[in-house]
């Protein structure tokens, strides 16, 4: 009921709502463009499902359909989709990640029509990623901590476009995103943080993170350059994979290694500064939210 509440209006592409977002973040750079100072933070949610593109954008990548519309996956394994319908629930994921695309560019086109592109600090990044079929599952899975989920977007434009166009490698943490506008704008604050600027990374000299740890419900994922390790909070059910050699993370090793799980799993428990306590999911769970 909320959900057509929310579309009820729509007549145009512009009433959907990346089109709405990024048309009010122009109206509010175009009054704030003479401020000496100014921060925005856009949050577009999409391409958040339910993924409703308008249907041209859909069409784009699988036209002539006629079943079923899965815009909103089921969290959990793919059983529920036949292939045919899992191959237009991609479509639909596709298309509205171009209708966020089309509609940013025309943020950005309008940001250097108001002379603000060159000068400004643009910082782009995602919460996630989504499964999508990838290793049978759709959604956001706990104990699927892999590639499709956990390699999100980051992209960091300096004012006056310095280092532009180059592609980094390296870990790093998206929070670090906050330390970067602080060192970029020569801010300075009196409180301890975790954050550490991107600014040595782009500049070369660091390298980012030696590694990098996560908890998603009650699971937790550790990576590095050679190795990815998803578990329980415990360090039960692991899953180990060296990612030099198995990058999609499709060959579970964890029982032929177990001394790495060991110790990776220490790097876990270090980073959470001790135990990690188990949550009572209750009502969520009982509601079939995640299904191993």
């Amino acid at each position: 009921e909320r959900y057509f509440a929310n579309i009820s209006e729509r007549r145009s592409e512009e009433d959907y709502f990346a089109p709405r977002v990024f048309r009010e973040a122009v109206r509010w750079v175009s009054e704030n463009r003479d401020a000496e100072r100014f921060f925005l933070m856009v949050d577009s949610f999409d391409p958040h499902e339910p993924w409703d593109p308008p249907h041209e954008f859909v069409d784009l990548y699988d036209s002539g359909y006629d079943g079923a519309e899965v815009i909103t996956p089921e969290y959990g394994r793919i059983d529920y989709l036949t292939e045919r319908e899992l191959k237009h629930m991609r479509a639909h994921y596709a298309g509205e990640v171009t209708l966020v695309d089309k509609w940013f560019g025309y943020f950005i086109d309008k940001l250097k029509e108001l002379d603000l592109y060159d000068k400004s600090l643009i910082i782009v990044m995602s919460d996630h990623g989504h499964q999508l079929g990838e290793h049978g599952y759709t959604g956001k899975v706990p104990h699927g901590m892999w590639p499709e989920l956990m390699d999100s977007v980051l992209i960091v434009k300096l004012p006056e476009n310095v280092d532009s166009g180059e592609r980094l490698q390296g870990l790093t943490y998206t929070y670090n995103a906050f330390a970067t506008i602080l060192d970029v704008l020569k801010i300075t604050i009196d409180w301890k943080i975790d954050a550490k600027s991107l600014i040595p990374m782009i500049e070369g000299r660091s390298d980012g993170e030696e590694y990098l740890t996560c908890r998603f419900e009650n699971y937790v994922w550790y990576r590095d350059e050679e190795n990815v390790l998803i578990c329980r909070c415990d360090g039960t059910e692991p899953q180990l994979f060296d990612i030099k050699n198995d990058p999609q993370e499709k060959n579970n090793i964890a029982s032929q290694d177990p001394q790495k799980v060991k110790e990776l799993y220490s790097k876990i428990l270090e980073d959470a500064k001790g135990k990690l306590p188990i949550y009572e999911l209750g009502a969520r769970a009982g509601a079939g939210w995640y299904i191993y």
